[in-house]
């Protein structure tokens, strides 16, 4: 099910997407609003390319700094997801997009 964006008086507006990311990067280590908030943007799947964007770059950048945490890897593939998917005009990840990430992902662990 896929949210539409409503304009003024929508849903989602990026004020609201920019405070979801700033949260999710705030508490990114606390599980449960990591989880939740990250669950309620893949629901959403309408989220812009330079928010997803910016959230996906920020959890490289923490990959980069916390190579060997399987969650914020786990995050950052999350994230990857979002972001290529904002890409598309259809919001499905291809296999492409797919190996696009886990060559980000590789770079920044080497």
């Amino acid at each position: 099910m896929n949210l539409e964006l409503k304009g003024r008086n929508g849903f989602f507006n990026n004020l609201t997407y920019q405070t979801l990311v700033n949260c999710f990067l705030k508490d990114i280590d606390n599980e449960v609003v990591r989880e939740k908030i990250l669950s309620l943007m893949i629901f959403i799947n309408k989220i812009p390319e330079n928010h997803s964007e910016y959230l996906y770059f920020h959890c490289l950048d923490l990959l980069e700094k916390k190579q060997d945490d399987t969650k914020i890897k786990k995050i950052t593939l999350l994230a990857g997801r979002l972001y290529y998917s904002s890409l598309r005009p259809d919001r499905i990840v291809t296999i492409y997009d797919e190996q696009a990430i886990q060559n980000d992902i590789m770079s920044r662990l080497s």
